[in-house]
Formats: structure tokens, C-alpha cells, sequence
């Protein structure tokens, strides 16, 4: 379970942090991925309440492409999902607040770069200009991309280095470097600003509840009455049950199984979680390879 006193130093973080970002780095750690959500969901019912005192806009949540391809091995937790429109949730682009245009450099094929703005100020124009007695850029080439992004707070869960985030931090590297950083690990990483501890719980799911239990206390919230409760309940009972093979695991303590009966009493459904014929057979044909 989380420390009670970096639950009051995440909350003084909140306090000033209208722009939250959640962000996870593993495409096959599930659970983690279920719990980000889970969480997200939570900071935006607060959002939603517009507490003075804690002056949350919009959380946004972002995680690698490929989880959509973890998430196919279970059809139920997929359509779930879809059916609750929560995978759309989950956006896989840090930047969007400049416009990158890129290309394979070549110096003889950048002399000078100029713009003109024509068509009655409508239309905005680039030009290459290359060396003389070279061709110039071909615009194949050309890449368009979205980059750069700001926010007052970072919350990484499970994610071991800033490296293993991959282009969500490789492309924005200063957004780390000037940015509180909140870190959710089971181990303490050399990064973050604030480092919440889990390993004292089962697994993600358990203790975020906990920590979700114990914001919502002190913003005094009930828990019942989020709009969202039921999904993100739903999230984290998947959650513990995936990472604790179905509540079986050695590690499940007297504070897990509790976690899980409120939980249940709170409305969380519980979802078929056995991976489909489809995911087993693959995976048995890559093991026989």
C-alpha cells in the first residue's frame, strides 16, 4: 500500500497541476495499463466536480500502440473496452503542439528556406531552394508529424527507465527535463520527482485503489458517487485478477482480498479475462517454433 505521506505529496502535486499527464511504457504488462486507465478515469471525475482546490482540466493518457494487440487475447476485456469507449482513451502521440516537417538531409539540396504567405494571406508556402546545379528535395520524402507538448505533472506507472516510454519521451525530452514527475513502481527508479511505492501490495491494481481510496477521502469524495465507478472498479478488479492469476497468487494478503471486496461492492463487473482460442492457439504455435 501506498505511504499516506506520498499520497499528501501527490495531492499537494495535484493542487498545482491543471495539465496531468498519465503514461505507461509496457504493451504487455496489461494490468498496468488497466490500472493508468483506471486512474485517468479518476482524475477526470475530479476534473469534472471542479474543486477549487484542485484545479484539474483535462488528464490525458498515453501508452504504446501495441497494447490494442495484447488486448485481442481476451475478447471479453476487449469488448468491454470498445462497448464502454475507453480504448480511444489511451493516445499513443506525446506532441501536438508544433507541426514537424521532416526529410533525409542532403546539404546541397538545402540552400536557402524561405516562406511567403499568398492566396489573400489564405495560404501558407515553404520554399526549399537547393544549390545551383542540384535537384531538388524530392517531396516523397517530406514527413509531417505533431511535436512538442507541455503539462505541470507526470505520473509514469511501471515504467522501469524514461527510455523504455520510447518516442513519448525520445521526442520530447525537455518536457521531462523541465516537468514534475510523478513515479508509480514497485521499486524506487533513479528519476522522478515523487516516487510512490508499491511493493508492499499484490500488484498495480491493489495499491492504486488504495491510493484512489485515500485522494478521494481527502478531497473529501465519495466514492460511490463518481460518475465513472463502475468502469474503473471494473478496470482494477481486472487488473489484480490478471496480475494475480484469478486472486490464486502467494502474494495476495488480507488487504488484497479486501481491495477486492470493495471492489465488487462498489460495482465492479468481473470479466472473463482466459485468453481466447484464437490467442492460445498462437501462442502454442510459436512455443512448437
Amino acid at each position: 500500500m501506498i505511504d499516506q505521506n506520498q499520497t499528501t505529496r501527490l495531492l499537494e502535486f495535484l493542487a498545482l497541476s491543471p495539465k496531468v499527464f498519465l503514461l505507461f511504457a509496457s504493451s504487455q504488462q496489461l494490468d498496468i495499463f488497466l490500472t493508468t486507465l483506471a486512474c485517468q478515469l479518476f482524475f477526470q471525475d475530479v476534473a469534472n466536480l471542479n474543486l477549487k482546490q484542485y484545479p484539474l482540466k483535462e488528464p490525458l493518457l498515453f501508452g504504446p500502440k501495441k497494447i490494442k494487440q495484447t488486448l485481442n487475447r481476451y475478447a471479453e476485456l476487449s469488448n468491454y473496452l470498445e462497448n464502454q469507449k475507453l480504448l480511444s482513451i489511451c493516445q499513443h502521440d506525446l506532441g501536438r503542439e508544433n507541426l514537424s516537417i521532416t526529410f533525409p538531409y542532403q546539404p546541397e539540396q538545402v540552400d536557402q528556406v524561405s516562406y511567403q504567405i499568398g492566396d489573400n494571406g489564405q495560404r501558407f508556402y515553404l520554399n526549399i531552394k537547393p544549390k545551383k546545379g542540384h535537384l531538388p528535395l524530392n517531396y516523397e520524402d517530406v514527413e509531417f508529424s505533431y511535436v512538442g507538448a507541455s503539462a505541470d505533472l507526470l505520473i509514469l506507472f511501471g515504467t522501469d527507465d524514461l527510455s523504455d516510454l520510447k518516442d513519448l519521451y525520445s521526442k520530447n525530452k525537455e518536457l521531462y527535463q523541465n516537468t514534475p514527475l510523478i513515479s508509480v513502481n514497485n521499486f524506487l527508479p533513479d528519476f522522478g520527482t515523487l516516487n510512490l511505492d508499491i511493493s508492499g501490495s499484490s500488484c498495480y491494481g491493489e495499491a492504486v485503489f488504495y491510493l484512489i481510496k485515500n485522494m478521494a477521502g481527502s478531497m473529501n469524495i465519495e466514492l460511490n458517487s463518481l460518475e465513472s465507478i463502475k468502469q474503473l472498479t471494473t478496470l482494477l478488479l481486472a487488473s489484480i485478477s490478471l496480475k494475480t492469476n484469478n486472486f490464486s497468487h502467494p502474494k495476495m494478503t488480507t488487504n488484497s482480498f479486501l481491495a477486492v471486496a470493495e471492489l465488487l461492492q462498489l460495482g465492479a463487473q468481473r470479466l472473463n479475462l482466459e485468453p481466447s482460442v484464437k490467442a492460445k492457439k498462437t501462442k502454442n504455435t510459436k512455443t512448437e517454433d
